[in-house]
């Protein structure tokens, strides 16, 4: 199978993975087969997108340092393979991938229903994974990093970071003050 990603959605969803955790599916990015990319430690989470039809949607584990000059990147799973390509189609570097086995969190019930109603004042974060906001903020729009961020209506709900020109939000979740 061949998936192709582009840059920026890539290395936003890198900064939401898990490390080293012992739940395995989450050290992975899983590529869906409706084109949406998640990644998530479980206490925060990253939906963006990928550009490939899929069949079954997959977990992948990228082994290499992700290079920081490409346009795009393609993941040929069967070779266990991310090449980095250029905007003119041309391999850049290449990096070893794994497959994942085991079953990806049902990440689209954790993103909460919007309403119009009362949202909650006061409400804690995490101030590393707010960091990891900014971070892919500047990686989608380096010239006007921003986002939205769409209240919860108390505070034991995920709040929901909307990243400007680009089909892509971030989930987190808020922390007992």
């Amino acid at each position: 199978m061949i998936i192709k990603v582009e840059k920026a959605q890539l290395l936003s969803a890198q900064l939401f993975r898990a490390y080293q955790d012992v739940r395995h599916y989450l050290n992975g990015l899983f590529f869906d087969k409706d084109g949406t990319l998640a990644a998530t430690n479980g206490h925060k989470l990253f939906v963006g997108k990928h550009l490939s039809k899929m069949k079954t949607g997959v977990i992948i584990s990228i082994k290499d340092k992700i290079p920081t000059k490409f346009y795009y990147a393609e993941i040929n799973t069967q070779k266990g393979l991310i090449f980095y390509k250029s905007e003119k189609d041309e391999t850049l570097s290449v990096g070893l991938i794994k497959v994942v086995d085991g079953v990806y969190p049902d990440y689209k019930k954790i993103i909460p229903k919007l309403s119009t109603k009362k949202h909650t004042s006061v409400i804690g974060f995490n101030t590393e994974y707010l960091s990891d906001i900014l971070k892919v903020g500047k990686i989608i729009n380096p010239k006007f990093p921003s986002v939205k961020i769409l209240m919860p209506m108390d505070d034991k709900s995920p709040a929901v970071f909307e990243f400007c020109n680009q089909e892509a939000i971030a989930i987190l979740m808020p922390v007992r003050m």
